[in-house]
């Protein structure tokens, strides 16, 4: 046998046990909650799947928090948004572990609206009058006044 057909013999056996490996991970993989699971008419989902909630999340209007215009983007005159996509839990806050950034103009800007996430408070999604847990999306605006 040669030096290049042991080498391809060992470049095969190196690309099955990836293969093999992948897909063990697959099989094993337990259902991930932080990984939203989407339904095309509601474009959130509830985290144990149970779509059909009798109401949504939303941002409790007592408990809004304004998200602090980082100081140095401030300087800057930047102006930008963040999108952050988590899990309001059955007492009306983030669960601040599960929070994904969905769009982000500046890292500074993410995190002011995670800082303002963590104090806020939502009404939770609600099905046949009892709190779900459920994934929701919150948008932060950083805009200067002119």
């Amino acid at each position: 046998m040669t030096s290049s057909q042991k080498f391809v013999l060992g470049l095969t056996g190196i690309v099955a046990l990836v293969a093999l490996a992948v897909i063990g991970m697959r099989q094993h993989a337990p259902e991930a909650l932080d990984v939203p699971k989407y339904h095309r008419d509601t474009a959130l989902a509830c985290v144990a799947g149970d779509y059909s909630v009798d109401r949504m999340p939303d941002t409790d209007p007592a408990g809004r928090v304004a998200a602090h215009y980082p100081e140095s983007l401030r300087a800057l005159r930047m102006e930008g948004s963040v999108t952050l996509r988590f899990v309001v839990d059955t007492a009306g806050r983030a669960e601040m572990k599960l929070v994904q950034v969905v769009r982000s103009d500046h890292r500074y800007f993410t995190v002011a609206a995670e800082s303002a996430l963590g104090r806020m408070h939502f009404l939770p999604a609600m099905k046949d009058g009892k709190p779900k847990r459920c994934w929701t999306e919150q948008r932060f605006d950083f805009e200067l006044t002119r």
